[in-house]
């Protein structure tokens, strides 16, 4: 199956405007998660990137901080199961 995807031939036909390709803001609340990213009022639940409500710029910025949210929640998990 990962082979189909890595092969999946995809045609860009046009770009928006930035204004348009921005992310919008929306999600949980960041007073709904701990320093970890768990929910506190669903232990053992965890939202990271997009999920939160948080301004981000676009491109590389946002994948990076998505990227550094899971490090950082699978290095405190990993701890936990020591």
């Amino acid at each position: 199956m990962s082979k189909l995807i890595k092969n999946f031939a995809l045609e860009i036909t046009g770009t928006a405007p930035i204004d348009e390709a921005i992310s919008t803001v929306g999600g949980i609340d960041l007073k709904e998660i701990t320093t970890h990213f768990e929910l506190k009022k669903l232990p053992q639940h965890y939202c990271i990137g997009e999920m939160l409500n948080w301004d981000a710029p676009t491109g590389g910025y946002l994948l990076q901080a998505c990227f550094s949210m899971a490090h950082h929640l699978a290095t405190h998990l990993n701890k936990q199961h020591e």
